[in-house]
C-alpha cells in the first residue's frame, strides 16, 4: 500500500511539474508560425488556426499585426497572403472569409482568446511604427479580463539594437526576441558581437534565418547562456538537422 502511495505521489509531482514548465519560456521550444499552418495553409494568422494551436497544445504562437486603412489593429502578415489587393478598412476585414474559410482576427478578439490560456504571444509587428502596434496592445490588455495576465507572456520580437529601450518605455517585458533576418548579417563576426550585445542586455533569444544557422554561430550565443531560434521548418529531416547542430526553438506552420 505504501509502495503505491508514493507512485502516486512521484507521478503527481510529475504531472504538476509538467503543467509548470508550460508557463516558462525557457521550456518553450516550437512557435507556431503566424498563428499556425491550417489544412495545408500558412500565414492565415486566423482564429481557425489559432484555437487549432492551441488545441494541439502547443505553448506558443506568433502573431503577425497591422494596422487597417482606419486604424485598427488586426492580425495579418501580407494583404495579398490573405487574397486582399491593398490596405482594407476594418468592417471590409473582419466581413472578409480567408480563402473563402478562415475567419480573420482583430488584435483585440486575438488578444481575447489568448488571454484565456497559458500561451505565450510573440508579436511580429508588420508596421514601421513598431511603437505604435505595441501601445496599442498594451491598451487593449488594459481593457479585457486576463489581459494583465496575458502582458508577462508577451514575447517582443525586435529587429534592431534601438528598438529594445524603445519598447522597454511600454512595458517591461520578461522576455525577448532578437530575429536578424532584417540585418542580413553574414559574418560570424557579426554574430559574435550580437551576442554580446543581447548578454549586456539580458536577452535571452535570438532568431536566426535557417540559411545562416551553423554550429559556430549557435555557439557564440550558447556560450552566453542565449537561446537560438530558426524559422520557418516544416520538413522533418531539416528539423531533425537544426535541433542536431543545437537549434533550441523551430517557428514552424506545420510541423511537430
Amino acid at each position: 500500500m505504501v509502495f503505491f502511495v508514493i507512485i502516486l505521489l512521484v507521478m503527481s509531482c510529475f504531472s504538476v511539474s509538467a503543467r509548470g514548465s508550460r508557463s516558462k519560456w525557457s521550456y518553450i521550444s516550437v512557435i507556431r508560425h503566424a498563428c499556425g499552418g491550417i489544412d495545408g495553409t500558412a500565414y492565415t494568422n486566423s482564429k481557425e488556426a489559432l484555437e487549432n494551436s492551441i488545441m494541439s497544445g502547443c505553448g506558443a504562437v506568433e502573431i503577425d499585426f497591422r494596422f487597417t486603412k482606419d486604424g485598427v489593429l488586426v492580425c495579418a502578415h501580407e494583404w495579398d497572403d490573405i487574397g486582399l489587393e491593398s490596405v482594407p478598412k476594418a468592417a471590409k476585414f473582419e466581413k472578409y472569409r480567408i480563402n473563402g474559410l478562415y475567419t480573420p482576427m482583430t488584435a483585440e478578439t486575438a488578444l481575447k482568446i489568448l488571454a484565456g490560456t497559458k500561451c505565450f504571444l510573440i508579436i511580429d509587428t508588420k508596421e514601421k511604427d513598431t511603437l505604435s502596434v505595441y501601445r496599442e496592445i498594451d491598451r487593449i490588455l488594459s481593457q479585457i479580463s486576463g489581459g494583465e495576465q496575458l502582458k508577462e507572456r508577451l514575447v517582443p520580437q525586435i529587429y534592431a539594437q534601438e528598438e529594445y529601450e524603445q519598447l522597454k518605455a511600454v512595458y517591461e517585458y520578461r522576455n525577448w526576441i532578437f530575429t536578424t533576418y532584417k540585418l542580413k548579417l553574414k559574418k560570424n563576426s557579426q554574430f559574435k558581437e550580437l551576442a554580446a550585445f543581447l548578454k549586456e542586455k539580458g536577452i535571452k533569444t535570438v532568431t536566426i534565418p535557417k540559411e545562416y544557422v551553423t554550429e559556430a554561430r549557435i555557439e557564440y550565443f550558447t556560450k552566453k547562456k542565449i537561446r537560438v531560434a530558426t524559422h520557418t521548418v516544416n520538413d522533418a529531416e531539416e528539423w531533425d538537422a537544426m535541433t542536431e547542430m543545437g537549434v533550441d526553438i523551430i517557428y514552424t506552420d506545420f510541423g511537430r
